[in-house]
């Protein structure tokens, strides 16, 4: 009698359904990958026809990281993970597609449209409307940049310093695209799985190892290049090109070990870019005034108006306090997480956890409004920053517009939160019991909670998924409300309003992250309630992704008012009536995706819709709208075939998908 056939054993099971689902992803992939590579053709084709003399240079730098993401993109086995040196898997959020690819070319395609939206207005043969106007005007540009130099040398011919600072923003993103490469393609063919350093301290000696190579290696290149005239990174000076790559590479290991499984690899390319780019726009503006006489011009990739600065100072100055204070930040996390049997006065617990939340209060008070303070003084010129900020309060286009402004978001977010309290409390309040339920049962509340779903895993598992996905999607919907007339009616204000919000976030993240008394257990227990799969990690990052993609388009000083309202268009709308209505009546699911083709159809309607309403009503100028229709049904490609953080990578997609269609 033959033997039974062995059943396949539950991690069995699991791997053949991790390759079902991979089989199924394949046109998903190639769908994704297609709508990338064609924007980055198209744009490097759009670079190579400037009439400028860095035109072809320029675009032939670009095809590298093109081709090495073509590369990563062919020879790698369908489900395979890309990693950095000194990681392995566990460091990412588990996900069906990396976006190693995203990680590759997204700060490069950004930075190239940056670059020819730069030279539309100085070019002569470049795009304008057809009225002849230069399609750059940025509407929050408020005042000029204040006269950080003491000179003005001479440009060439057709050029500004836009366009000389946007040139050499997209050789820092092609190196870092390079470095990027090099990180993936050292952990798949140099390193040996069993060879990953266990303890932390191995970890970051082969990783610093590893950074200072490729550092030494590619400036080497960097140096013999330009002695043999090769144009590749041709605009970054030799500090530059060190400070780049230590500071990038640096970002990328951080990140892994503070923010573990909270980014795909893709994803942590794209937010260590945009931190390097942050990073590196302040150090320009501070030599630029250290050394004035030194400086041929401001390497600022924006008008560094008053708002940039005050922008660099939120944001940099932010992550700056975390750094200087992270012993006090460490402390107190290791406080809050130490059983207290295992603390060596575990009296003074609480003592203790109160001194160190006020250390960090006091000296991140005294760090803010004395070192930034003074920073962005000396950029200003003297200007007090606070009497700026409260003279800045009255230019609106009433005097008390921009406080009735300020009122309104007050209102609108306590109203909010409010009532989203009332109504999830009354969801989770349990029913009355019956009259025969025993007080012994009763005694229970967390068991007797739980009684009435237990009974049917389905029905909880539904309920709770409901509740979760009108939890995110009402915040976004709340955004539309916050964001939208601030944008429409005042960019300038709305400008440094993103910037002080995204600073705000961060430090609400330092207070929940580390257990700070007195607000980080209540700021936990409020964020909890809107996690998903995509915050698997200690980070929560929702909210920034939120609000950075919301404020992306009018940071990144759009051509036209359509680009400032995209993002807010994108996730606020588009992203929010796909994800509900959906779930709700789609019946034909993407391959391999819970995401509906329903959805993705009502993401590119409602888009197209508003935009033209915005239109119609006269709230923005006029577009062309079926080139605007072309852009959305691109992006609603995109949010059907990624698996990437919808709020961090449709937004940055939208607007180089509308400047090359000419939206």
């Amino acid at each position: 009698m033959s033997s039974a056939r062995r059943r396949p054993s539950s991690t069995e099971r699991q791997q053949q359904q991790q390759l079902q689902q991979q089989q199924l992803r394949k046109p998903r992939n190639y769908l994704e990958a297609g709508l990338v590579f064609g924007c980055a053709a198209i744009v490097i084709w759009r670079i190579v026809n400037l009439p400028a003399p860095f035109a072809t240079a320029l675009a032939l730098e670009t095809c590298l990281p093109v081709a090495l993401a073509l590369f990563l993109f062919f020879v790698r086995r369908p489900g395979e993970m890309a990693v950095i040196w000194a990681t392995d898997a566990r460091a990412f959020r588990p996900s069906l597609e990396d976006g190693a690819v995203f990680g590759l070319l997204m700060g490069p395609l950004v930075t190239a449209v940056l670059l020819l939206i730069a030279s539309d207005q100085v070019l002569p043969n470049s795009f304008r409307y057809p009225g002849g106007e230069p399609i750059y005007n940025p509407a929050f540009l408020v005042e000029g940049p204040p006269q950080i130099l003491k000179h003005s040398n001479p440009l060439p011919k057709g050029t500004s310093t836009r366009i000389l600072s946007r040139c050499g923003l997209l050789n820092m993103q092609n190196l870092i695209s390079t470095i990027f490469f090099a990180h993936v393609a050292a952990a798949r063919y140099l390193r040996k799985p069993d060879t990953l350093p266990r303890s932390t301290s191995a970890k970051v000696q082969s990783f610093a190892l590893f950074a200072v190579s490729v550092a030494s290696l590619l400036s080497g290149l960097h140096i013999a290049a330009r002695n043999y005239n090769f144009p590749i990174w041709a605009e970054l000076e030799d500090w530059e090109f060190i400070v780049i790559a230590c500071m990038y590479q640096v970002d990328l290991f951080i990140v892994t070990r503070l923010a573990r499984r909270n980014f795909t690899i893709g994803e942590l390319g794209i937010v260590a870019q945009l931190g390097a780019t942050i990073a590196l726009e302040t150090v320009h503006l501070t030599v630029s005034k250290l050394w004035p006489m030194a400086t041929p011009f401001v390497k600022s990739y924006r008008h560094p108006t008053p708002l940039i600065i005050f922008q660099l100072a939120l944001t940099a100055g932010a992550f700056l306090v975390g750094f200087l204070l992270s012993p006090i930040l460490y402390l107190s996390r290791h406080l809050a997480q130490k059983p207290t049997h295992r603390l060596r006065w575990p009296e003074k617990r609480d003592l203790h956890r109160k001194l160190l939340s006020t250390s960090f209060y006091v000296l991140a008070a005294i760090y803010i409004l004395g070192v930034l303070g003074m920073w962005v003084r000396w950029l200003l010129v003297k200007r007090d920053p606070w009497l700026w900020t409260f003279g800045f309060l009255f230019q609106g286009t009433h005097p008390f517009s921009r406080f009735a402004l300020i009122a309104y978001w007050t209102s609108l977010i306590g109203a909010s939160v409010f009532s989203w309290q009332i109504i999830v409390s009354s969801i989770k309040r349990p029913p009355q019991p019956i009259s025969n339920r025993t007080t012994a049962s009763l005694s229970r509340p967390v068991a007797y909670s739980t009684m009435g779903s237990e009974s049917n895993p389905a029905l909880r598992s539904k309920t709770v998924h409901l509740s979760l996905n009108a939890r995110r999607k009402f915040f976004h919907f709340l955004a539309v409300l916050l964001f939208l007339p601030g944008i429409l009616w005042d960019p300038a204000f709305m400008h440094l309003a993103f910037s002080l919000a995204f600073s705000l976030f961060i430090f609400m993240e330092y207070v929940r992250y580390f257990a700070l008394l007195p607000f980080g257990a209540s700021l936990h227990i409020f964020l909890a309630q809107f996690l998903d799969s995509k915050d698997a990690g200690p980070v929560i990052l929702s909210h920034f992704y939120l609000l950075a993609g919301c404020a992306a388009s009018l940071w990144l000083e759009g051509p036209s008012a359509i680009y400032d309202v995209m993002g807010v268009l994108v996730l606020g709308i588009g992203d929010a009536l796909a994800s509900i209505l959906g779930r709700k009546y789609g019946r034909h699911k993407w391959p391999g995706s819970p995401k509906t083709l329903e959805g993705s159809a009502t993401f590119v309607g409602s888009i197209v819709l508003c935009g033209w309403g915005l239109q119609a009503v006269g709230l923005i100028p006029p577009f062309n709208l079926l080139r605007f229709t072309i852009a959305c049904v691109a992006t609603g490609l995109m949010e059907g075939a990624s698996e990437q953080n919808d709020n961090l990578i449709l937004p940055l997609f939208a607007f180089v998908v509308m400047y090359i269609v000419r939206v």
